[in-house]
């Protein structure tokens, strides 16, 4: 968790599940509430297999701006990027 903290400001994080070193160490909330405690708070789009409808919804309720399934074509992560940057710019400060 000290790596998330420590890394330079970004405009968005892609977060894959599951698996990976970061999340099977200490799970997606856990990993999302490090990133939501940084000054900076970037937008997190999750890259996940999971097609439970409710626990996509419940990825968005821990802080998750987007999701994307896997597999999935570049198109739709620039599409994902898109609606987040779209959605940003309509949120006031």
């Amino acid at each position: 968790m000290k790596a998330l903290r420590a890394l330079p400001s970004v405009d968005q994080f892609l977060l894959s599940e599951p698996g990976r070193a970061l999340i099977a160490q200490h799970g997606r909330t856990e990993v999302l509430a490090a990133l939501r405690a940084r000054p900076d708070a970037p937008p997190v789009i999750m890259i996940t297999a999971e097609a439970d409808r409710s626990k996509l919804e419940a990825l968005v309720a821990i802080g998750v701006q987007g999701y994307i399934l896997k597999p999935f074509k570049p198109e739709a992560l620039r599409k994902a990027l898109l609606a987040l940057h779209a959605r940003l710019k309509n949120t006031p400060a």
